[in-house]
């Protein structure tokens, strides 16, 4: 998601446990305000962003802290402003994927319990399900009239395959 790069502007930090999100100069994360392309995207309810964007699909991201334009007003932190992507003069495309397998994540480290003993206690280690996860995409952007009129458009779909392990 975009946001995930906000912490990396000056006065800007992810504090999710004190703060409750995203903190700019200081302001709780429900303070903030985030717009996609002019629209206002904050939930009403958190103050949290309201809409997912893939990270691809952003041509620009700006924090704005103190002194923002009054186009920007409404919110006592800061605001995050994303620009997305548009068609150009010249013909551009690219295709993505992303794979993620639990087995590749590596094994958990041991449970070291040598004070106690096993009549002090029943310790349950239930197995993990199996999670797969791919993230195919592509963007296409290009001319429709040269210098006037231009596309983009773009699809990243998230498909999650688990299979969970019930045990009685």
């Amino acid at each position: 998601d975009f946001t995930s790069v906000v912490a990396q502007a000056p006065g800007a930090s992810q504090e999710t446990l004190l703060l409750g999100g995203i903190s700019i100069d200081g302001a709780s994360g429900s303070e903030n305000r985030f717009v996609i392309d002019g629209v206002d995207t904050t939930h009403p309810q958190d103050g949290l962003s309201g809409q997912d964007l893939v990270t691809d699909f952003i041509e620009e991201v700006q924090v704005k802290s103190a002194g923002y334009q009054a186009e920007y007003g409404g919110s006592v932190g800061g605001v995050i402003n994303a620009v997305t992507r548009s068609g150009t003069n010249r013909y551009s495309g690219s295709v993505m994927a992303d794979f993620q397998q639990r087995s590749w994540g590596g094994s958990m480290r041991p449970i070291l319990a040598d004070s106690l003993t096993s009549s002090t206690f029943e310790y349950i280690n239930p197995e993990k399900d199996d999670e797969t996860r791919i993230d195919p995409g592509f963007a296409l952007g290009g001319p429709i009239l040269r210098d006037r009129l231009w596309f983009f458009g773009s699809y990243q779909p998230g498909i999650r395959d688990t299979q969970r392990t019930v045990t009685f």
